[in-house]
């Protein structure tokens, strides 16, 4: 069963994980829409593929991982009820999250939850 996937948008009507991707070369925005498409069709179903995973120590974050040409590509998502909200995108050399990206997806779930009367 299909999960409905929502981009974020900022007060000013920016889109953070759009602008991200169209920011990619075509090879990469290819990919990245790829496992955007199976996390459509996947949703939840893909914890534990080692594409998709929850963000410890935060509740309702998740994070996308896309491997290509050398570098991950991160997508945070957030869950609001049972829909997952695209919240930013970014390119990391290293594994690990850094605070500010978690704080940033973690404020505007925030405000998607506030805004869709899910807090």
């Amino acid at each position: 069963m299909a999960t409905q996937v929502e981009s974020y948008e900022t007060s000013g009507g920016r889109d953070p994980v759009k602008e991200y991707i169209f920011s990619c070369d075509p090879k990469t925005i290819k990919r990245i829409v790829k496992n955007l498409d199976r996390l459509e069709m996947y949703g939840f179903g893909l914890l534990g593929s080692g594409i998709f995973s929850k963000i410890v120590g935060h509740q309702d974050l998740y994070e996308l991982k896309i491997k290509f040409n050398k570098m991950e590509h991160r997508i945070m998502c957030g869950k609001a009820g049972s829909m997952i909200y695209l919240l930013d995108g970014f390119h990391k050399k290293e594994n690990k999250l850094r605070d500010t990206d978690i704080q940033r997806s973690q404020d505007r779930l925030i405000e998607v939850k506030r805004l869709k009367g899910s807090i």
